[in-house]
């Protein structure tokens, strides 16, 4: 049987405890990037436990711009409970490569407690543009896409998705989807019931979401196809559904609980004269 001191014991245990210090977990990055309106870009990093595939909470992140093999630093975020990390504010123009119109973004997971050290993500840059056609009292939307090939030349996107809303005030409200022809166009008949304001002023939002080569990709123009709505508030009549009731239902109301009460008073009132005239009966009935 073999025999080991306590000294071999603790030693053998601090070199267990010592190697499980540092395992590392093995985690997965996955990055999404959004083309904001005003050409701002948002950063958004999904960090997952490789083997368990749970998102990883509290894990700082950093984000890198490469060009020509040079790293630039973009700034950091730590990941929420869903194991997401958003960076945004960053100017489009400073990540691309004008060149060939891509840009590299790299992750870093900055814990030493984790395998993935750095991951690159690349994507195309692309162009989207907005147009309204009226023609026959019909009211279209146009939206054409187009990329950069090789040689940098401008050149439509076919059989690209892209979806259409109109601002709301907690959401947007999706009016439909355009599907691009060979010339990089779709055209989306405009509905003629949307409110806009005073002079039916609308804004329109056309974009690109989840694409595996673009991202996410929005573009907004402003045109006056609303229905025009005032929105200056004026005194509610009295009704039913109104915060002042109609004047019957104040009368009744009143005339009810003024009965109500004269009928507690009155009660009241005969319970006094009973107490009352009952002390006269004892008195007399004492006397004789």
């Amino acid at each position: 049987m073999l025999n080991l001191s306590k000294t071999s014991v603790l030693m053998v245990f601090a070199t267990v405890m010592s190697f499980t210090g540092h395992a590392q977990v093995a985690a997965e990055a996955s990055l999404t990037y959004n083309k904001l309106k005003d050409n701002n870009v948002l950063l958004r990093a999904v960090l997952t436990d490789a083997q368990e595939s749970e998102p990883l909470a509290n894990i700082e992140l950093g984000f890198y711009s490469i060009q020509d093999t040079i790293s630039t630093s973009l700034g950091k975020a730590i990941s929420n409970e869903e194991g997401v990390a958003v960076l945004q504010g960053l100017s489009f123009e400073s990540l691309l490569q004008k060149q060939d119109h891509t840009f590299i973004i790299a992750v870093e997971v900055l814990d030493e407690n984790y395998q993935l050290t750095s991951r690159e993500f690349t994507f195309s840059d692309v162009n989207m543009q907005l147009s309204f056609d009226e023609i026959d009292s019909v009211k279209q939307i146009v939206v054409t896409i187009s990329t950069w090939d090789e040689l940098g030349n401008l050149v439509p996107l076919e059989e690209a998705d892209a979806y259409l809303y109109v601002p709301r005030m907690f959401s947007l409200l999706p009016i439909g989807d355009v599907y691009t022809d060979e010339e990089g166009q779709g055209m989306l008949e405009f509905p003629t019931d949307l409110p806009g304001d005073l002079n039916g002023g609308l804004e329109i939002i056309a974009q690109i979401e989840d694409h595996d080569e673009f991202g996410n990709v929005a573009v907004s123009e402003s045109v006056n196809w609303g229905a025009p709505v005032t929105y200056e508030t004026s005194k509610l009549p009295r009704a039913l559904w109104s915060p002042d009731a109609p004047l019957w239902m104040w009368i009744t109301f009143i005339v009810l609980m003024v009965g109500v009460w004269f009928h507690y008073g009155w009660v009241l009132i005969n319970l006094r004269r009973i107490k009352y005239h009952s002390s006269d009966s004892e008195l007399i009935n004492y006397e004789d």
